[in-house]
């Protein structure tokens, strides 16, 4: 398998459009392997069998030349991934252990540097113009670690959304299993990608739009700052207690239920005649509001007045469609919400910032902000979905279709089902899975 295999070049959809041709997806699969180099080969082999069967992995984001709209973008072959070394290059860095790997406290003298994947991005992860248009769609680089290996997949976001490339390291797992037995699955999930990017493409084409809906041709609709090109950015990991989290949870429920007594219940139970209780919030939407407050805790400053700050929140829409999008399909399916807060709103914070345990105008708060969340997720369904894409496709510039991002964006990965899968008796699991973020 030394050439790679050509296809027909095809438009991106509405969706694709919502981020720039140039935004990517960097991320750093871990493996703990006692003899790293014997694993190159089932890797490397694995990685060209998926581009093989899903050739468009190798194309490149570009203009496409016979739209009758302005700046719609298309994937096409591209010229200079004719061959296999292009696509995956295998680098070696004998002094790196992988992240995982316990090493000795400073000043012992004894083990190997170590380093995390994201405290050397630019050694890790493909080499190619970041920033340029025509952009590649994926790129993949394997690194022989010590005592490991590291596959860092740079992955255009144009072409693939957080959720598909979930899908797409499930798709390498098992080409990496199932090694050429593996085919027939590939060929499956390309014919998959096609039929789905036409049925998406088909939905914008049906109907005409609600009275008071109108085209997407807002001049004012252009993506934020968070979607430049080549842009770094600072990289904090910060670890929250599920069992807290939880406790929040229950008590913007409780408060929330005070609140809105008849969107807190549900139907009678038939055995029992009492109305079960309803979740209004989610921990995912608590921890997001959390965020979203302490953010703005931080960037509050006398010098920089602001009166509002918004979050954005990408919604997976592919199970709120009827029917659903199939899981496997990689493209974009992501509408992005957002939730408004008038900064007056914290006052009621405690000075230092924090959520006091007594402080019952603050739970109340995040219990709002939270609600506030889950509403606005609440409106993606398959009637705004079919209007959204309708609206797409009467814009006369799909430049105007990019995501309008929040001064906060807050994405959930965690149905990422990464760590249960099988690559393999030679790689077997992962040991780490992480963003690198200097480019991601």
């Amino acid at each position: 398998m030394n050439e790679i295999h050509q296809f027909e070049p095809y438009t991106l959809t509405s969706f694709d459009h919502s981020f720039p041709p140039a935004f990517y997806h960097f991320v750093a699969l871990s493996f703990a392997i006692q003899k790293p180099q014997d694993a190159i080969p089932t890797l490397k082999s694995a990685i060209l069998r998926v581009v093989d069967q899903l050739p468009f992995l190798t194309g490149e984001v570009g203009p496409c030349p016979d739209a009758t709209k302005k700046n719609v973008m298309q994937v096409q072959p591209s010229p200079t991934t004719t061959h296999e070394t292009s696509i995956v290059q295998v680098k070696e860095h004998p002094q790196f252990v992988l992240s995982s790997t316990p090493t000795p406290e400073k000043g012992t003298g004894a083990g190997q540097h170590h380093a995390r994947c994201v405290d050397l991005p630019g050694a890790i992860v493909p080499e190619f113009d970041y920033s340029s248009i025509p952009a590649p769609v994926f790129r993949a680089q394997i690194n022989i670690l010590a005592d490991g290996i590291v596959l860092c997949l740079a992955i255009n976001h144009m072409v693939i959304d957080g959720t598909g490339t979930g899908a797409l390291i499930d798709v390498l797992a098992t080409a990496c299993r199932g090694g050429e037995g593996s085919v027939d699955y590939l060929r499956r999930c390309d014919a998959i990608q096609k039929s789905t990017r036409r049925y998406l493409q088909d939905l914008g084409t049906q109907g005409r739009l609600p009275d008071g809906v109108h085209s997407g041709n807002d001049p004012t609709d252009v993506a934020g700052d968070i979607f430049e090109p080549g842009k770094s950015y600072a990289n904090h990991t910060l670890v929250f207690s599920d069992t807290q989290i939880k406790a929040l949870k229950a008590r913007c429920n409780a408060i929330l239920a005070e609140m809105f007594p008849a969107a807190s219940t549900g139907p009678a139970n038939t055995e029992t005649t009492v109305r079960d209780q309803r979740s209004l919030v989610s921990s995912n939407d608590v921890l997001t509001a959390l965020l979203w407050m302490s953010i703005n805790q931080v960037k509050l400053k006398p010098t920089q007045p602001r009166e509002e700050s918004f979050v954005s929140v990408p919604v997976n829409t592919r199970t709120r469609f009827s029917p659903s999008l199939p899981d496997n399909y990689l493209g974009n399916a992501v509408l992005v919400t957002e939730s408004k807060l008038a900064l007056s709103e914290l006052q009621c914070l405690n000075d230092d910032g924090h959520l006091g345990e007594t402080s019952t105008q603050s739970i109340r708060l995040l219990s709002l902000l939270a609600h506030r969340v889950r509403s606005s997720i609440t409106t993606v369904d398959d009637e705004s979905l079919r209007v959204s894409l309708r609206r797409a496709h009467h814009a006369s510039d799909w430049e105007t279709l990019l995501a309008r991002p929040g001064d906060v964006v807050v994405s959930s990965l965690r149905l990422w089902n990464s760590f249960s899968l099988d690559f393999g008796p030679i790689l077997g699991g992962l040991a780490a899975l992480e963003l690198v973020p200097k480019f991601a």
